[in-house]
């Protein structure tokens, strides 16, 4: 195959997505994973009915509802909280023999969907995927935050001393609610919106806010001023402020248009007057005095103690650091503020239990989420700048040490280091290819890892019978194909490294295209990804290739087609990453791909042909291949961070590195 231009592939970030699209479909798996366990945890519940005097009113409107088909009126002076879980049992229980199974499978959905956005809304916030993957920890953690429940964002199912009798439906499927418009307006500000998809936004959200109204109307009013935020993350600073009022005052008209509409739909339906008195409230009456609710507010306190000093700690953390997550993590904080608010004033109105949790509940659940993803997101970021900045200060006394070339005056040729373990098959071969090929000022380093078969041996008659004009260097490691490279990478002295294999699996087809790259490419690898490799694989070994391939842009959101070719790098730079390296086995070459893009710098992937005498039939691929593979990506995921502030090579650096790049 011949070309006369130069063909490469950049694996250059973009600027208008956080992350690969398999990152999203893992973050989305994550999610699924939370919300069917969510589902099943609610379902498998028993019969949670509500206090005797509401439950025998539920059943007379159910009654009726199956008889005439039409809702009963009640009438009471009170506001009308509660009606939506009524008209819930009433609607879908029409046809069961008991409301409580259609409330059951009700609360289940309401509890389960917003868990399957929550992991990417956390991950969008902090724009690491890691904060979106450590959710699959939320709902142990809730359960040992909030009484020993592990559903978030709900009080559904507990009971206390005050509330002996566990929370039914008509009080979690507001909080669960609640949670759900709260979660889609987090993730709705990690979005960059248009005007007129912020005018669609604010419309669904008032009219949903006017929905909520129907199961709690502190709820709505909360929900429907917060669609401020989603103005004031995207307004221009002159006009913010007006815009944000603008938006909220929009949200809330149509909440109150939509929640009046449906009360002249339901013919006047009210809240049944037993229903909320029927419900244990405490042994004390409501009192003006500042003594009680300054009480009051103490016990709601305590009650969320645990959770409310996990989430300071995790804000704390976030908050405190100069990065752009800030911003986001502020527009999520006032999203959040207006239904902490009123819920916080709703617990105390009467004397706190369980029952009148609900909208805190739901809000102190999404702040744990954040929180979380918060404490993840600092702990795996923060000390990788520390150590990032130790280490290059340690890889500029190893470059004073003389323990590797000078980069004010880096040496000429090609090192070609070849790694090699019980290749006595193919090694000869290999090398007078080699010999033939390279120059005077080339050279050949040969590591031995662990070999058995009698490498070792024929290495040493190598060395004493070469006859090329390249020089040889042979040497040894410990094993591991990673330990192999680095030691390889560290002995090498050229301007160039070129990292293959010992049977040359794709001939010279790569080296051929490696040096048709511009002379700034810093690295490069020979990509079977490549849609121009001409490369002969069995569909087992595709899929395993697939499987790689997906697991690397899912957790390590590396754009990059194949990482396990045969690498052409920037000396210095090689030399360097070798110093610094961690891994020891396969993923070695993923970890050096994984630095290039961390620092922004392009890796190319040249188009290679497969030679005849690698593998190509046959697949040793195993289900532990793929296991080790994702432990190996979920260890590079916790600290890739670790090369983001790194700059050995200036030359490497793109020309946008000093500016402040807005990612959406």
């Amino acid at each position: 195959m011949t070309r006369s231009t130069p063909v490469a592939h950049s694996a250059a970030p973009q600027a208008d997505t956080m992350w690969p699209r398999s990152t999203t479909l893992f973050l989305l798996l994550v999610g699924i994973v939370l919300a069917v366990f969510s589902f099943l945890v609610v379902v498998n519940m028993p019969p949670l009915p509500w206090a005797p005097a509401a439950d025998a009113q539920l059943r007379d409107a159910l009654a009726a509802f199956s008889e005439t088909g039409a809702l009963p009126v009640w009438t009471t002076t009170s506001h009308a909280t509660g009606v939506g879980s009524v008209l819930v049992a009433v609607f879908f229980g029409a046809s069961a023999s008991s409301p409580y199974a259609a409330l059951g499978v009700a609360q289940a959905a309401a509890v389960a969907i917003p868990m399957l956005w929550l992991p990417l809304c956390v991950a969008r916030i902090f724009r690491r995927a890691r904060a979106g993957y450590a959710l699959i920890m939320l709902p142990p953690l809730v359960w040992l935050l909030n009484s020993g429940t592990i559903l978030v964002g709900t009080q559904y199912g507990l009971a206390d001393e005050s509330s002996a009798l566990r929370v039914p439906a008509l009080f979690g499927l507001p909080a669960s609610l609640t949670f759900l418009a709260l979660s889609m307006l987090v993730l709705l500000s990690t979005v960059p919106l248009r005007t007129p998809h912020q005018l669609i936004a604010t419309v669904a959200i008032g009219a949903f806010a006017g929905f909520l109204a129907l199961f709690d109307w502190y709820a709505g009013l909360a929900v429907a001023v917060a669609v401020s935020a989603l103005w004031w993350r995207r307004a221009p600073r002159r006009t913010r402020a007006w815009r944000s009022i603008g938006g909220a005052l929009a949200s809330l008209l149509i909440g109150v248009a939509v929640y009046l509409m449906l009360w002249a739909l339901l013919g006047g339906f009210t809240q049944p007057s037993g229903v909320a008195a029927a419900f244990p409230v405490g042994d004390g009456s409501p009192a003006d005095s500042f003594d009680e609710y300054f009480r009051r507010a103490l016990f709601v306190i305590k009650h969320f103690g645990a959770m409310i000093s996990f989430i300071l700690i995790g804000l704390v953390l976030a908050l405190t650091r100069r990065a752009p997550q800030r911003r986001a993590l502020a527009a999520a904080s006032w999203i959040l503020l207006p239904s902490l608010l009123l819920g916080f004033v709703a617990s105390i109105e009467s004397p706190p239990t369980l029952y009148g949790f609900s909208q805190l509940s739901a809000t102190l659940g999404m702040l744990a989420s954040v929180a979380l993803g918060a404490i993840v997101w600092s702990i795996t970021s923060m000390p990788s700048h520390v150590r990032s900045l130790e280490r290059t200060r340690l890889s500029g006394r190893r470059r004073n040490e003389g323990a590797s070339p000078s980069p004010l005056m880096p040496p000429s040729g090609l090192s070609v280091v070849v790694p090699t373990r019980n290749g006595v098959d193919v090694l000869e071969e290999t090398m007078n290819a080699l010999g033939g090929r390279l120059t005077a000022e080339d050279e050949i380093i040969v590591v031995e890892n662990g070999s058995t078969d009698g490498t070792t041996e024929l290495l040493t008659r190598i060395e004493s019978e070469w006859r090329y004009p390249s020089s040889v260097i042979i040497t040894h490691s410990e094993p591991g194909l990673g330990e192999a490279l680095r030691k390889g990478a560290e002995t090498s002295i050229g301007s160039r490294l070129l990292l293959t294999a010992d049977d040359l699996p794709f001939g010279f087809t790569d080296l051929d295209e490696f040096t048709r790259l511009p002379a700034e490419a810093a690295v490069a690898i020979g990509s079977k990804a490549h849609p121009e490799s001409r490369v002969a694989r069995s569909r087992l070994r595709t899929i395993q290739s697939r499987i790689f391939r997906f697991l690397r842009a899912a957790l390590l959101q590396s754009r990059v087609g194949d990482s396990q070719g045969t690498l052409w790098v920037d000396g210095v730079w090689g030399r360097e990453f070798a110093h610094l390296s961690r891994e020891s086995g396969l993923m070695w070459t993923t970890e050096l791909v994984l630095a290039a893009e961390q620092q922004g710098i392009v890796v190319h992937e040249v188009p290679v042909e497969l030679s005849n005498r690698h593998e190509t039939g046959t697949s040793r691929f195993r289900l532990s291949d793929a296991w080790q593979s994702f432990i190996g990506f979920t260890r590079l995921a916790v600290y890739k961070d670790d090369y983001c502030n790194e700059d050995w090579v200036p030359s490497t650096r793109p020309e946008h590195d000093d500016e402040e790049i807005e990612v959406p």
